[in-house]
């Protein structure tokens, strides 16, 4: 390889994310974005392979219309602050749907899983529900979770998960999704009134949100084999959504998709 020493970065999340690569390993846990940026990431003349949106980087690589594998077959490269850029392009559907990142996350899942064929919920930023067949991603939907949720977070009392009052949430919004907004007013209701218990406005809120989402993506998920790929935190909490529904669910650390996608990325620099 050419670039034997390398940055993995992913650009997808409100704060961006780093891993010093030695070939096809990560050197240690990911660190954040430093205020230099790439200049101050990598040594001059480095190589930088990114997922995400560049947004105050470069102009994003034009996102690949689905059908399509999760990467191209070739990263063209660009030069930009002294190191050497190639960023994979997202993907795109015309209902309209745009995933800038988690296409790499799916590309590292079917490295790890070759010959997976049904359903691959990708629940981060965005959360992406894709139909997977021969190595591609044939359709799928988006939603808006991770905003709306650190939106109504932040005015829940912290405390431990509640597995009960989350099902019960889920299945008030995955069988009528349209109580969806009326059940999140009573959730801060109850934090302003102080009448909710430590970690129960969390727990319901996952809880709506999951459940909406399930009722939304029922076309992709229903009848097929699921892989979820989320953060460590939320794989409890999605792992339950679908064994309510009696769908076993494949689960994957997102962090780890990540870096596996980019070194499926890598190894396509030649």
């Amino acid at each position: 390889m050419k670039y034997p020493d390398w940055i993995a970065l992913d650009t997808d999340r409100p704060e961006p994310r780093a891993w010093q690569m030695a070939e096809d390993r990560a050197q240690g846990a990911a660190t954040a974005l430093p205020a230099g940026g790439l200049g101050a990431l990598a040594e001059p003349g480095g190589l930088v392979v990114a997922c995400g949106p560049l947004a105050g980087i470069l102009p994003a690589p034009l996102p690949r219309p689905v059908p399509a594998a999760p990467l191209p077959e070739a990263l063209p490269l660009a030069e930009h602050q002294g190191v050497t850029l190639a960023a994979v392009p997202g993907l795109s559907a015309g209902t309209p749907a745009l995933m800038t990142g988690a296409e790499t996350r799916l590309a590292g899942f079917l490295a790890l899983n070759p010959g997976w064929d049904g359903a691959v919920c990708l629940a981060g930023e965005e959360t992406h529900w894709v139909q997977v067949s021969a190595g591609e991603a044939v359709s799928f939907q988006s939603s808006l979770i991770a905003p709306l949720r650190r939106a109504m977070a932040a005015e829940t009392a912290p405390g431990p998960w509640d597995e009960g009052l989350f099902l019960e949430a889920l299945d008030r919004t995955r069988s009528r999704p349209e109580t969806l907004m009326s059940g999140l007013a009573r959730i801060r209701a109850a934090e302003r009134l102080g009448e909710a218990a430590p970690g129960a406005g969390l727990s319901q809120l996952d809880g709506l949100l999951i459940g909406a989402d399930l009722a939304a993506a029922k076309a992709w998920w229903l009848g097929q084999p699921v892989a979820v790929i989320t953060a460590r935190e939320a794989i409890p909490a999605w792992s339950a959504a679908f064994s309510a529904q009696g769908v076993p669910a494949l689960a994957a650390e997102e962090a780890a998709m990540t870096v596996a996608g980019l070194v499926a990325a890598w190894k396509r620099l030649g």
